[in-house]
């Protein structure tokens, strides 16, 4: 039986939102679709967000063991080839920053995105950290999964020699598409206040076409972690909104 270790570090960053959500929608349906056996290692102190705990009270062959595993990237990095051990996994699967450097077990490592390499400096550096975690954990893993062609070419010009390790993995989306005749609610936009995330020139676009159209929909702005809304109310919302604004100037899902 396949047992496969999962780092739960992503989980530990305020509310599931993104790349939390999206590490655990695909947990569940891994589970549904193997029945292998499967562990969250949570970062010391690090508590299991809700939707973790159901789906362990889902899935009997999920679990998430007390852990003394360690945060921080190098210091996470040099503890976890020993809490992997102990595991009894065959595989260990976690976000890029979190790869063991040296692993006694195959390794899979997710890489996300890559803002520093956005053609406008966007004001969220210095990455000197973030460039220097991707570089080592992405030599270390033997497969590295992305969402997108462009971030699959991103890692491949940032870490030299790792192209035939490359796997696309398109996100797919977990529920029915929603009805045209059901949008006529508000304009949504998605994200936090980063400057990547370009907030401001949406409000300012939509405050100069209020001044040309008053009767435009409302703007409603949702994401951590002042705007946050739970996965119910983020869903009726998206279903029945006018148009979902996508100006993000740099996205390596190529959603937002």
């Amino acid at each position: 039986m396949m047992r496969i270790g999962f780092d739960g570090a992503v989980l530990t960053r305020g509310p599931a939102t993104g790349v939390a959500l999206s590490f655990l929608w695909t947990l569940d349906r891994y589970l549904d679709l193997t029945g292998h056996d499967a562990i969250v290692v949570m970062p010391k102190g690090g508590h299991p967000p809700d939707l973790l705990t159901e789906l362990a009270g889902r899935h009997d062959t999920l679990t998430i063991p007390r852990s003394n595993a360690v945060s921080g990237f190098l210091r996470r990095a040099l503890h976890l080839p020993r809490a992997v051990e102990g595991l009894g996994v065959n595989l260990w699967h976690s976000p890029v920053t979190a790869v063991p450097i040296r692993c006694p077990i195959p390794s899979i490592a997710t890489v996300h995105d890559f803002p520093w390499r956005a053609a406008d400096p966007l004001g969220e550096g210095p990455y000197r950290s973030a460039r220097s975690a991707i570089r080592v954990a992405s030599r270390a893993a033997d497969a590295l999964l992305v969402p997108s062609q462009s971030t699959a070419q991103d890692l491949s010009d940032e870490v030299r020699g790792c192209d035939d390790r490359i796997r696309i993995c398109p996100l797919g989306v977990p529920a029915a598409p929603a009805r045209s005749e059901d949008a006529t609610g508000p304009f949504v936009v998605l994200g936090d206040d980063r400057p990547r995330k370009n907030l401001a020139r949406v409000r300012n676009a939509y405050a100069k076409a209020c001044r040309i159209e008053p009767k435009l929909p409302d703007l409603i702005e949702i994401g951590p972690h002042a705007r946050y809304v739970d996965e119910p109310e983020k869903d009726a919302l998206l279903r029945r909104a006018t148009a979902l604004i996508h100006a993000s100037l740099h996205e390596g899902f190529g959603l937002p």
